[in-house]
């Protein structure tokens, strides 16, 4: 697409060697690709699936409700329509999960004393 964009011929990016731009270059590659990835990895080594999956979904309303006040984005009715309907499923689906999890409990202890 950058081919494109310029009529087939790549533009002059010697404006990208200034060291304040490769100081940038490697702050957005290292701190906050690298680290915040090996970080996930982490956390998800701590996390169960379903701690895991809630996390995963809930993150694009935590990205709009961060870029909301950092960044002064606004949002529309659609950005909160989305937002609660992603928070509702997250919330339903803890719910099914921790039941499930009470009634493989009971069942256990249940099937212990017999």
């Amino acid at each position: 697409w950058v081919l494109w964009d310029f009529g087939g011929t790549l533009p002059n990016m010697t404006y990208m060697l200034e060291p304040h731009r490769i100081g940038a270059i490697l702050w957005t590659g290292i701190a906050t690709t690298v680290l915040a990835i090996y970080l996930e990895g982490v956390a998800l080594q701590r996390a169960s699936a379903t701690e895991a999956a809630l996390t995963f979904s809930s993150e694009p309303v935590w990205a709009s409700l961060f870029g909301a006040w950092l960044l002064k984005e606004k949002l529309n009715t659609n950005s909160y329509v989305g937002g609660g309907v992603i928070l509702t499923a997250c919330i339903l689906s803890a719910m099914a999960d921790l039941k499930a999890e009470e009634e493989s409990k009971i069942d256990n202890v249940e099937l212990r004393d017999i």
